[in-house]
């Protein structure tokens, strides 16, 4: 096996580590971070300008990916009804709705595995052969940009409406005191 071919098997390790930190993240009792919520928000917010920006000329992509970003808003919408929130003496915490968080990641983790395993032989061949830019995939495919467009309306929007959500119960909580 040449080093190429072997480039994608080291990061099947990270991969498998960023499917556990998202679980733990969809599981269970979350303590209320505002400063990670806000970090997430901001990062997912210029990830997807970048992405939008760079689909620019594929128009079937943007359409795609807008229809995406709908349908991630609403499932964030319907996440944040759906989650409960719990002020103790330790802070307020939040318990996200585990089946909406998990079938965002099982759908986007049956995506990557897909193009990974059924395409990548193929993008490698054709990369190589035109030295194509590494990002230039997601552009030819409108199911991949609108999966992506998903959850990253679903993660702005969601992290968004927590840290309204947290700060309101802070203030409740401090006028109970």
């Amino acid at each position: 096996m040449t080093p190429q071919a072997l480039l994608p098997l080291a990061f099947i390790p990270l991969a498998l580590f960023a499917v556990y930190r998202r679980y733990k993240r969809h599981v269970g009792r979350q303590p209320m971070q505002p400063v990670r919520l806000g970090l997430r928000a901001s990062l997912m917010l210029v990830l997807g300008i970048a992405l939008s920006i760079s689909a620019w000329p594929h128009f079937d992509v943007l359409e795609s990916g807008a229809a995406g970003l709908a349908f991630g808003i609403a499932l964030a919408i319907a996440g944040i009804r759906l989650t409960q929130f719990e002020s103790t003496a330790d802070g307020i915490f939040y318990t996200p709705n585990v089946y909406i968080g998990l079938g965002i990641t099982v759908l986007l983790l049956g995506r990557l595995l897909y193009r990974f395993v059924v395409l990548f032989p193929g993008m490698q061949a054709a990369a190589q052969a035109n030295d194509a830019d590494a990002f230039s995939a997601i552009h030819k495919s409108p199911l991949t940009f609108g999966i992506f467009a998903l959850i990253i309306g679903y993660y702005v929007v969601y992290n968004i409406a927590l840290l309204v959500l947290s700060r309101r119960h802070a203030v409740a909580n401090s006028a109970l005191v």
